[in-house]
Parts: structure tokens; C-alpha cells; sequence
């Protein structure tokens, strides 16, 4: 059997070509998150200490494809949790999460006032997002002092920060 290299090699860059064709429809935000989505849920991502995720920055060729998680977190000495039972509102789109501690461990409570990908949205009243629990990808710095939370989902388009209010976990999703 004879190969026509000619042909494997026409093959292989047309693969390569729509690959990045298909990887470039989304916006870059799109593709870090899914990236960081992917990186957290793997091995690897259970395995990277918090500097590591910090300073995640594009390499060369993800931002030739519009893809890579550009994250960049202020990281401290301190580990500050989030206030229990306090409601965090998001300046940019309004979601509002609340943490709730039982013994040693955290829970939070999330009503999204944004799209799928994090950007605002005005109501999402009917939507399949009110009904169901979505777990995209974030990762949350607490500030020093427990005042504020910033939540990255791999790019700086959809980074935001939320501010503790002074209403009880009550009213979260009004």
C-alpha cells in the first residue's frame, strides 16, 4: 500500500484549519471558560496549588486561537471565608450568592441574574436556567475582611466582583 504524502499532508492541514475555525466561532471568553471548566474537573486541576491557578495566562498559540484562561488572582496570606448567612450581590449583573457553614463544611446558594456564559442579562424569568443547577466553572477570591468576592471564569470579560449586602440570606433570588 502506497501513501500519497501529498494528500496526508492536504488532509492534516485541513483538519488542523477547521479545528481552529471551530475553536475561533466562539468569543475568547466562551473557550477559557470551557477551558477552566475542563481544567478544574481534571487531574491535573485537582493537583494545582492556588498560585498556580492565579497566575494563569495564555500561552502563545491560545492566543492565536482566541482560547487560554487568563485569571490573575490577588492572592494573600490570609484565608479569609465568606461571611455565612450574608448576601453577596454582583455589581456587574446583580446574581447574588449566599454561603451557608455547617460544621467544616461550606455550601453556596447562587441566583444568576446572567446568561449561560456570565454575561448580564435582564430576566431570566422562564428560561431553563432558573430550573436548573448549573455548575460552570469559577473560582472565588475572598478579600481580606470577608467584604467583597471576586469571581473569575477564565477571562476578564466575565470576571466580576460581588459586595456583601447588609440583607440576610433570605431575600437571595428576589
Amino acid at each position: 500500500m502506497m501513501i500519497d504524502t501529498k494528500k496526508l499532508i492536504t488532509t492534516i492541514l485541513a483538519t488542523v484549519a477547521m479545528s481552529m475555525m471551530l475553536i475561533a466561532c466562539h468569543p475568547s471568553y466562551v473557550n477559557a471558560q470551557n477551558e477552566l471548566e475542563t481544567l478544574l474537573n481534571s487531574e491535573e486541576g485537582q493537583k494545582m496549588t492556588a498560585d498556580q491557578l492565579a497566575e494563569m495566562t495564555p500561552d502563545f498559540a491560545d492566543k492565536l486561537r482566541g482560547a487560554g484562561c487568563d485569571i490573575h488572582l490577588p492572592l494573600t496570606d490570609n484565608n479569609t471565608l465568606p461571611k455565612a448567612g450574608q448576601l453577596y450581590v454582583s455589581s456587574l449583573t446583580g446574581s447574588s450568592m449566599v454561603f451557608l457553614q455547617s460544621d467544616s463544611t461550606m455550601t453556596v446558594t447562587i441566583a444568576m441574574r446572567e446568561d449561560h456564559w456570565g454575561m448580564p442579562v435582564d430576566s431570566l424569568e422562564g428560561t431553563a436556567h432558573n430550573k436548573e443547577a448549573r455548575w460552570e466553572g469559577r473560582l472565588l477570591y475572598v478579600f481580606p475582611g470577608a467584604d467583597s468576592i471576586y469571581v473569575t471564569r477564565g477571562s476578564q470579560v466575565t470576571q466580576q466582583t460581588y459586595f456583601r449586602t447588609a440583607t440576610d440570606y433570605d431575600a437571595i433570588g428576589q
